[in-house]
């Protein structure tokens, strides 16, 4: 109890940069840094092995037949980065999870246990049809307290996220009056915003500065207002309500919701 009032657990929460389950973003991250310092193309590539712990193996080690296997999969999160150069939505959905070149390109990859690898950390390890190898290893994914999202990669999520059901100009605006959310008397004008209501004007901050994304807010805003990329969560109940707007309310704590949005 000594630090009731003063230590905030929410400060904690680190926000994903891939639509799939955790343990499975240092495999992509590894994925892509291969990628990128090799130049490795999905054709070139003639096998690959993953290492990582009991928990990634037992999480991510599986046959994928659907999406939602995939956004639990080590094979589908290494075919992505190297098949399509992202890991986003698209790259986790149906179509793509599904595709030859997908279904094809997971039966080259293997998962091995090392039990050296701390938990959340993993080793990719490519072998090409020139016999050349290539390995990374990559101990804080992208989205972890050690190596968090930036504001702007924040930012870059949710918009791209919402842009298939608002315009540009909506999302930004939304996103200005997200980061003065803590500052702003009501957010009423968010929310008829983010609801497809007429465009307002962002209110002005009191003493507002930009708050980095590592730094939340003890009762969870700014930072993790932004959070969360639209479609995330597409299969929300409301149907017809704009993503961002489900984004929203399901990011605000509710009793802060419930004494702004409706009085």
């Amino acid at each position: 109890m000594a630090n009731l009032g003063a230590q905030w657990e929410a400060s904690k929460n680190t926000f994903k940069p891939y639509p799939c389950g955790i343990v499975m973003h240092a495999v992509i991250d590894a994925c892509f840094a291969l990628r990128a310092h090799y130049h490795l193309t999905a054709a070139q590539i003639a096998a690959v092995r993953v290492r990582g712990d009991a928990l990634l193996l037992a999480r991510g080690d599986r046959l994928v037949r659907n999406a939602r296997e995939a956004r639990v999969s080590i094979q589908h999160g290494v075919a992505a980065p190297f098949l399509w150069g992202k890991a986003g939505v698209d790259e986790f959905a149906e179509a793509r999870v599904m595709s030859d070149a997908a279904v094809a390109f997971r039966t080259l990859v293997r998962v091995e246990l090392d039990a050296s690898l701390p938990m959340g950390a993993a080793t990719v390890i490519v072998r090409t049809h020139a016999g050349d190898t290539y390995e990374a290893t990559v101990v804080q994914a992208r989205g972890s307290l050690a190596h968090p999202l930036s504001d702007a990669e924040l930012e870059a999520k949710v918009s791209a996220a919402a842009s298939e059901s608002m315009p540009a100009h909506d999302i930004e605006h939304s996103l200005a009056m997200l980061w003065q959310l803590q500052h702003l008397t009501t957010i009423q004008p968010l929310m008829a915003l983010v609801a497809g209501h007429d465009a307002v004007a962002v209110p002005e901050a009191r003493g507002w500065s930009s708050v980095q994304s590592r730094c939340c807010h003890p009762v969870g805003f700014p930072s993790s207002m932004i959070v969360l990329g639209a479609r995330d969560t597409q299969r929300c109940r409301w149907q017809g309500v704009p993503s961002l707007f489900r984004a929203v309310y399901w990011t605000l704590p509710h009793a802060f919701l419930t004494a702004h949005l409706f009085t």
